[in-house]
């Protein structure tokens, strides 16, 4: 099974998927905020963090995750302070 770009749900879009590193981001928010984000594999392991400010709207982040090439299956995860947003990522 593939994962084509997927709508978790009207809030985020998260693309392309399958991926060689580079991620986009589509999130929208009702308010301007920051956000906390990381990757993790499937044992839970934090392979990437970060923090972000956004506005409220539909943000548009880009993600460079050269060096986790190779990884294969792993978890986006994205904190905002009204919600958790998980998708799932495979990076070859």
């Amino acid at each position: 099974v593939s994962i084509n770009e997927r709508t978790l749900n009207k809030a985020l879009r998260v693309y392309p998927n399958p991926s060689s590193g580079e991620i986009y981001v589509d999130l929208q928010s009702s308010k301007s905020q920051s956000i906390y984000i990381w990757v993790s594999d499937m044992l839970g392991r934090k392979l990437n963090t970060e923090s972000r400010l956004i506005r409220a709207g539909i943000n548009k982040l880009y993600f460079n995750f050269d060096k986790l090439k190779g990884t294969g299956v792993c978890f986006l995860n994205i904190v905002t302070n009204d919600h958790i947003y998980t998708s799932k990522l495979i990076i070859y």
